[in-house]
C-alpha cells in the first residue's frame, strides 16, 4: 500500500486552504507526526484569530464585521478540514484492522 500523503486528500480541500497545506508540506520533512502537529497548530491559530476578531468587534475596538466574519469562516473551514482528515484516518485504520493476515 502507498503511504497516506497530503497529496491524496488535496481533491477534497477547499481552494482557500491549499496554500496552507502547501506550506505545511514544505515545512515538514516527511514525518507524519510533525506534519499533523504543524497542521493542528495552524488550525488552533485560526481559531484564536477568530476569537480575537470577535472580541475586537464586541468591545468596539474598531474591528469591522466583515473581518470578523471572514476570520470565523476561515476557522470553520480549517476545523471542518481537520475533522474530515481525522475521519479519513480513522476509516483507514479501521480498514487495516479488519484485514486478515
Amino acid at each position: 500500500m502507498d503511504p497516506i500523503s497530503l497529496n491524496s486528500i488535496k481533491n477534497i480541500i477547499p481552494a482557500e486552504i491549499k496554500p496552507k497545506i502547501d506550506q505545511i508540506e514544505k515545512n515538514s520533512s516527511g514525518d507524519f507526526k510533525k506534519t499533523m502537529t504543524n497542521f493542528l497548530e495552524e488550525i488552533n491559530q485560526s481559531q484564536k484569530d477568530a476569537d480575537k476578531a470577535i472580541e475586537s468587534l464586541v468591545f468596539g475596538e474598531g474591528a469591522e464585521i466583515s473581518d470578523a466574519v471572514i476570520a470565523l469562516e476561515k476557522a470553520k473551514i480549517s476545523f471542518q478540514l481537520m475533522v474530515n482528515i481525522r475521519n479519513t484516518l480513522l476509516q483507514s485504520y479501521q480498514e487495516i484492522m479488519r484485514m486478515q493476515l
